[in-house]
């Protein structure tokens, strides 16, 4: 099935700022199942050099990821960058016509389940869930808003992956969730390898 199936990873990651080294874990391991494979990434953090607000589209083409979508701006205001953020979404995951979402941010997994209704084909949402933790924010509406989106996210979503055994048994929903290691790819390889050579 994943074989024809194609997949896009929503996620915060600033490719642009070479001083930023990101490891790859359990969502990019997802990515790999499928046939076409496609980066959508947003940086609007204060972890990088570079004082942008950035979404980039990236395709697989032989085993290789180029940008085939830029948008570079001054850095926005959060507000107008997640407005600018909700209409690339809604015009890019038309046009890439995946059938399979993957995010690692419960945030983008609401905005594509509430942009799911707009598409006439709809697609599969895999949550990816990285952590989960009562006490993120100390701000008590931030709390609010984190835990509503967390909830609708893992209740509507098509399937739940997470690298946590514990989470995975705290928030239930036991038919559509599965069980992935955080370590990258290609360690979990060696590891079996060496297994193997015992």
């Amino acid at each position: 099935m994943f074989k024809e199936s194609s997949a896009v990873l929503l996620c915060h990651r600033n490719y642009l700022d070479k001083n930023l080294n990101y490891r790859k874990g359990g969502s990019d391991d997802l990515l790999t199942i499928f046939e076409k494979k496609y980066l959508f990434n947003f940086s609007h953090d204060e972890y990088t050099s570079i004082n942008k607000s950035i979404i980039s589209i990236k395709k697989n083409i032989n085993h290789k990821y180029k940008t085939i979508k830029l948008f570079q701006r001054k850095k926005q205001s959060f507000i107008i960058f997640n407005i600018i953020k909700f209409f690339y979404l809604l015009k890019y995951l038309k046009i890439l016509k995946t059938n399979f979402v993957i995010t690692a941010d419960c945030y983008l997994c609401f905005l594509s389940l509430f942009l799911n209704f707009f598409f006439f084909k709809k697609k599969k949402i895999i949550f990816h869930i990285t952590d989960l933790s009562d006490s993120r924010f100390e701000n008590y509406i931030l709390k609010i808003m984190y835990n509503f989106f967390f909830k609708f996210s893992c209740k509507y979503s098509n399937f739940i992956s997470c690298p946590s055994k514990k989470i995975l048994n705290k928030i239930g929903y036991n038919k559509k969730s599965f069980f992935i290691p955080n370590s990258p790819l290609n360690i979990r390889k060696k590891i079996d390898l060496d297994k193997k050579k015992k």
